[in-house]
C-alpha cells in the first residue's frame, strides 16, 4: 500500500514552560509514543510502547505574551524518514513529521492566547524561517521579517493516506500557498543554517520591545544534518565551509543568546539516529542552544577532549518519531486538555500483525511492563525520564506482576490495565521539597518481543500492529474520558520464497520414470525496488505521478521516473532453482530464505526434466506489489507460490534427451 504507515505521536507538556503560557493549574494531557528496535541475533523484534499524562498541583496563572521564531530545516535531506533512509512514502518523512509537530505547537500557542494579556505588541506571535541550501524563504505574500499573530493562524491536520494524503497544514491569512506556510515550493539541497539563524536575528532584532518588558522570546532551531553543504554526516568538521557555517551559526545565535534589547531562549532540535557519544554534531547543537552562552565558535581543538553533548533540555536529539512531537509541544506551552480524572481503569492495548507473533519460549524474551521515574530538573526544563541503565531510585521498575496483564499468543493482544496515569502525573511539584520543588511521576512503558512468523513472506516494510492498538483514559468510575490510537511501526524482514510444482511424478507413482523422481526448474530475477510512485528529482512523490509497475517482459525494460531521472527497471538473473520430486510425493516444494527485502523478485518456470507435466513457458509469479485497484493498495503476499500444470499420464523421454540447464542433454528425437 502507498501510505504504509503514519506516526501518530504525542507530545511532552512543561508544567511552567520557558514561554510562560497560560494557567498551569492542574494542566493534565496524555502523551504517548511507539516504536520498535531490533532485530537482535536471535531475529527478535521489541514493540515499545510508553504512555504517561504531564500535570502540575501549582496554582499558577502566567500572562506574559511571547515572542517565537521557529527556525526550521527545509533541505532535501528532510524527504527521508527518520533513520535517514531515503522513502518515497510522504507519512514517513522528516518533512511531515514536522510539519504534523509544528501545526500541534501552533494549537497549543494559540490556545494558551486565551490567558495572556496583550502588550502593545499584541499576544503570541510567531515567524517561520525556512532554510536550506544557501536560501531562506517563506511562502507567497509575506516578508521574512513577518511575525504573525498566533490568533489568526490556521491549522489542518495531516489526512488521508495513498495518493490523498494530505500533509498537516499551518495557513495565514492571505497566504496563496495551498500547502500552508510549511510548504515552500521546493526542498533546498544543502543545511546552510547560517543564513537561517541570522534571520532569526534579524527578525528580532527588528521589533520594539522598549515598552513590552514583560514579553519573552523564544527561537527554536531545528535540522535534521549536519552543517552546511555536503552529504556525510560524519567528518564534517573537517570541511572547512562546513565548520564555517557551524561557527556563523553559533556566533549568531550567541548575538541573540546575549543581546540587551532582545535577549532570546535558543533550544536546538536535531533530528538523526540515537547519538551514544559527543561529537562534533552534538557539540554544534549544545554551543547553539541557550545550554551554553558565550560561544561564538566550535570549541579549538575540535577533537574527543572539547566535544560535547547535548543536554537533552535545550538542546535535544531526537532519533523516535514520538521524540518530535515531545520536545515541540514541550517548548510550546504548559497547556493542555484535563486529565486529572485519570486512573488506573485506563487501558494500554497493542494487537500484534498477524506476520509477527510473540516467542512462547522465554529464552526469546517475554512481555514486560515497566515504571520509569520522571527525571525533570526544573519548571523550566523539559520532562525527561530515568535511563535504561540506571541503578537505585532511579531504576526502571519492573512492574509487570503488580498490574493487570493480559497476554494472548493466540491473537497477539497484550491489555495493561493497573497503572493509575492520574496518580502517576509526570512534571515538576512546586510544593515537594518545602516548596523548592521536585519531579513528579512517572511514565509506563510496555515491551512486546516479536518474531517473524516462518510462513510471510518478508519485504522492505511489514506492519507490526493492528487496528485497535492504543491507549484509553478513564477515570475511576470506569467512564471513558479519550482513546488514543497507536499505528504500527514497519520493519525490513528477509524475503522467503517456497516453490511449489504441482503435477511432478514419482518413480512410486510412475515406472516409466525409469527410477527417477521428476523436476521442474525456474529461474528467479530480481530488481531494485525504487519506491511505489514516480518522483521529482527532491525524491517527493508528485502529482499524477504514475504507480511503478515492476513487471517483467523479455527482452525490454520499463522506465519510470525516479528521483527526477528516467530510471529503466531491469531485471537480472538472481539464481536458478530445481523443483525435485521426492520419493512417494506427488508435489514438489523449494524453500529460498534469507532474500535481499530492498529487492522485487519473480519466478518463471523455464525447464523441465522428464516432461512428466505440460510445461507451460508462460507460467510466472511475482513475491510482490501486485495492485489490486478496488482496494486501492497492493495484494497482501501470501506463499507458497504453485504453479500448476496437467499432469501426463507418464513420462516419454528419458533424462539424456530432455531440455534441462543443469544437463542439456541431447536433441529430443523427431518421433
Amino acid at each position: 500500500m502507498r501510505n504504509l504507515f503514519k506516526y501518530i505521536i504525542a507530545s511532552v507538556t512543561l508544567v511552567a514552560s520557558a514561554l510562560s503560557f497560560g494557567s498551569v493549574a492542574l494542566a493534565q494531557s496524555v502523551k504517548y509514543d511507539k516504536y520498535i528496535t531490533g532485530p537482535n541475533e536471535d531475529g527478535i523484534f521489541t514493540l515499545n510502547l510508553e504512555a504517561y499524562v504531564t500535570g502540575s498541583i501549582t496554582v499558577t496563572t502566567v500572562t506574559a505574551p511571547s515572542d517565537i521564531v521557529l527556525v526550521l530545516d527545509y533541505s532535501s535531506s528532510m524527504l527521508k524518514d527518520v533513520n535517514g533512509n531515503s522513502t518515497s512514502t510522504a507519512t514517513n518523512q522528516r518533512i511531515n513529521l514536522l510539519r504534523n509537530s509544528v501545526k500541534q505547537f501552533v494549537d497549543i500557542v494559540k490556545a494558551s492566547n486565551a490567558d495572556v494579556t496583550a502588550d502593545a505588541l499584541g499576544k503570541h506571535r510567531l515567524a517561520f524561517v525556512l532554510y536550506g541550501g544557501g536560501n531562506v524563504f517563506t511562502t507567497t505574500g509575506l516578508s521574512l521579517n513577518t511575525l504573525l499573530n498566533v490568533d489568526n493562524l490556521t491549522t489542518t491536520a495531516a489526512s488521508g493516506s495513498g495518493n490523498s494524503y494530505t500533509p498537516a497544514k499551518v495557513s495565514y491569512s492571505g497566504d496563496t500557498n495551498t500547502g500552508g506556510l510549511l510548504s515552500p515550493s521546493t526542498q533546498q539541497g544543502n543545511t546552510n543554517s547560517d543564513t537561517a539563524m541570522d534571520r532569526a536575528k534579524t527578525i528580532l532584532s527588528g521589533q520594539d520591545y522598549s515598552s513590552t518588558p514583560n514579553r519573552t522570546r523564544v527561537v527554536v532551531f531545528f535540522t535534521d544534518g549536519a552543517p552546511g553543504e555536503g552529504a556525510s554526516e560524519s567528518g564534517w568538521e573537517n570541511t572547512t565551509s562546513r565548520l564555517n557555517c557551524a561557527n556563523n551559526c553559533i556566533k549568531y545565535a550567541n548575538d541573540i543568546k546575549t543581546s540587551t534589547t532582545y535577549p532570546a531562549t535558543v533550544y536546538s532540535v536535531g533530528m538523526f539516529p540515537a547519538k551514544t557519544t559527543a561529537d562534533a554534531t552534538t557539540t554544534y547543537l549544545r554551543y547553539v542552544s541557550s545550554d551554553e552562552t558565550g560561544k561564538t565558535a566550535m570549541p579549538t581543538p575540535l577533537n574527543n577532549s572539547t566535544y560535547v553533548n547535548v543536554s537533552g533540555e535545550k538542546s535535544i536529539i531526537v532519533s523516535s518519531s514520538g521524540a518530535l512531537d515531545n520536545v515541540f509541544s514541550s517548548i510550546a506551552s504548559t497547556a493542555g486538555g484535563d486529565y486529572s480524572a485519570a486512573s488506573a481503569s485506563s487501558v494500554l492495548v497493542d494487537i500484534v500483525a498477524s506476520n509477527f507473533s510473540i516467542p512462547t519460549n522465554a529464552n526469546l524474551g517475554s512481555v514486560k511492563v515497566y515504571e520509569v521515574p520522571c527525571t525533570q530538573t526544573g519548571p523550566t526544563n523539559l520532562i525527561q525520564f530515568s535511563p535504561r541503565n540506571a541503578t537505585g531510585d532511579l531504576a526502571w521498575k519492573d512492574i509487570t506482576n503488580s498490574v493487570d496483564l493480559e497476554v494472548s499468543t493466540a491473537n497477539g493482544e497484550v491489555k495493561v490495565k493497573g497503572f493509575d496515569y492520574g496518580e502517576k502525573w509526570c512534571g515538576w511539584d512546586a510544593s515537594a521539597n518545602n516548596n523548592t520543588g521536585a519531579a513528579h511521576g512517572s511514565k509506563l512503558v510496555l515491551e512486546i518481543p516479536i518474531s517473524a512468523n516462518d510462513d510471510i513472506v518478508g519485504g522492505p516494510s511489514l506492519e507490526t500492529n493492528l487496528p485497535g492498538s492504543g491507549i484509553t483514559i478513564k477515570d475511576k468510575d470506569g467512564i471513558v474520558l479519550e482513546t488514543y490510537s497507536f499505528v504500527s511501526p514497519v520493519v525490513k524482514v528477509p524475503v522467503t520464497i517456497w516453490i511449489k510444482k504441482e503435477g511432478l511424478l514419482s518413480s512410486t507413482k510412475n515406472s516409466a520414470i525409469q527410477g527417477h523422481e521428476d523436476d521442474a526448474v525456474f529461474t528467479i530475477r530480481k530488481t531494485k525496488f525504487h519506491g511505489l510512485y514516480e518522483t521529482d528529482e527532491h525524491g517527493n512523490e508528485f502529482e499524477g505521478g504514475k504507480r511503478i509497475e515492476y513487471t517483467y517482459t523479455k527482452g525490454s525494460t520499463k522506465s519510470f521516473i525516479v528521483n527526477g531521472v528516467s530510471t529503466p527497471i531491469v531485471w537480472t538473473t538472481f539464481t536458478k532453482v530445481s523443483v525435485n520430486m521426492k520419493e512417494g510425493e506427488q508435489d514438489g516444494i523449494v524453500k529460498i530464505s534469507g532474500l535481499d527485502p530492498d529487492y522485487i523478485y519473480r519466478i518463471e518456470e523455464d525447464a523441465w526434466a522428464h516432461l512428466g507435466y505440460s510445461f507451460d513457458p508462460d507460467a510466472t509469479a511475482r513475491y510482490t506489489l501486485e495492485w489490486d485497484a478496488t482496494a486501492g493498495k497492493y495484494k497482501d503476499i501470501e506463499n507458497p507460490f504453485v504453479f500448476s500444470n496437467t499432469p501426463k499420464t507418464s513420462a516419454f523421454y528419458s533424462e539424456d534427451v530432455v531440455r534441462n540447464v543443469f544437463n542439456q542433454g541431447s536433441a529430443a528425437p523427431t518421433n
